[in-house]
């Protein structure tokens, strides 16, 4: 399936301070685009998303990242609305604690 090029309204470019907004184009910048909005975007953010992108490649991004520029909280509130499985996201999250607190809790399991 072929990509529709984005085209971001006006009222998006807050999310995009970083960056020269008018250079964005969906065909070069689309991952960075839909990855900064979800995570950085608010309510009006996601509906335009919801409106301008197939739900299956929002989660297929989701899936190809495992939601790595995403706080839990919306990692959880994206996998639930994309149909992944919460035993999936929160092994994702799980993946991204401290190793070694891992590690000294394998070492506590051990020594009792």
């Amino acid at each position: 399936m072929e990509k529709k090029r984005l085209r971001l309204p006006a009222r998006l470019r807050k999310f995009f301070w970083d960056v020269d907004f008018e250079r964005l184009t969906g065909e070069v910048s689309r991952d960075f685009i839909l990855k900064r909005l979800l995570a950085c975007g608010d309510w009006s953010a996601w509906k335009w998303l919801r409106k301008h992108v197939p739900e299956d490649e929002l989660r297929a991004l989701l899936v190809r990242t495992r939601g790595r520029s995403l706080e839990p909280d919306r990692l959880l509130f994206y996998a639930v609305i994309l149909g992944i499985p919460y035993e999936t996201a929160v092994a994702w999250l799980r993946e991204r604690e401290d190793p070694w607190s891992r590690r000294h809790e394998a070492t506590r399991k051990r020594s009792t």
